[in-house]
């Protein structure tokens, strides 16, 4: 049986594991974070927190029933200790590391009272949030919102401190954007040939443009 889960964890890490018949798992690490220095990609978790993991994905309970090793960290304060027991090139180790907040690409809130937004020649421009997807889709926006966006919410870590993955949300009607009020809700990966890293970031390199088209 090989099967796959995507799982999320708080330790800076996404986690594609494989089932294997031998009760462990197959890691396959992105994203930054306290756990990325001690596993690597291709590890095989046998044990956290002193727990075995068995081929399901669980770890032993109460009164003999079981529930998802996640738990086992969902438990933990940031800053503690967790340990893991893992085979790597077929040689068992034991590492620990320290338990950190998640660095989601798309909060789940926002710590500013009034949301960001950057308005540029009628395009309106935003950073991807919970409450953003609430608002364009409503409540049941897991069920109604674009699955490209939807995969970024949930399974999208930052790769440095504040990240923010950028949208073009709305064109508004205008001379100068006849012909592109089709776009909404697109990704914004670059502006002029640079990578964009947050909506301030945007704001920046819009100010400082010096060419007389932007792309």
């Amino acid at each position: 049986m090989h099967l796959h889960i995507h799982v999320s964890l708080c330790i800076g890490v996404s986690l594609d594991i494989a089932l294997l018949p031998f009760c462990s798992f197959c890691f396959q690490l992105d994203g930054g974070g306290p756990a990325k220095a001690v596993l690597q990609k291709g590890d095989i978790l046998l044990e956290i927190g002193g727990k075995r993991i068995a081929s399901d994905g669980t770890v032993a309970f109460r009164n003999g029933e079981r529930i998802l090793f996640t738990w086992i960290l969902s438990q933990m304060f940031v800053g503690d200790r967790c340990s893991v027991k893992l085979l790597r090139q077929n040689r068992e180790r034991r590492e620990s590391f320290s338990v950190g907040k998640l660095n989601l690409l798309v909060p789940a809130n926002s710590d500013l009272r009034r949301p960001q937004y950057l308005i540029v020649g009628g395009l309106v421009f935003v950073p991807l949030s919970e409450p953003f997807l609430k608002s364009e889709y409503g409540e049941d926006f897991e069920s109604r919102a674009p699955v490209r966006l939807l995969d970024k919410w949930q399974h999208g870590f930052q790769s440095f401190p504040g990240e923010q993955f950028v949208l073009l949300s709305h064109v508004l009607a205008h001379d100068v954007t006849v012909g592109y009020e089709h776009l909404h809700n697109v990704q914004v990966q670059q502006f002029n040939g640079t990578s964009v890293k947050t909506l301030k970031h945007l704001a920046e390199l819009v100010e400082n443009s010096t060419e007389k088209y932007w792309r």
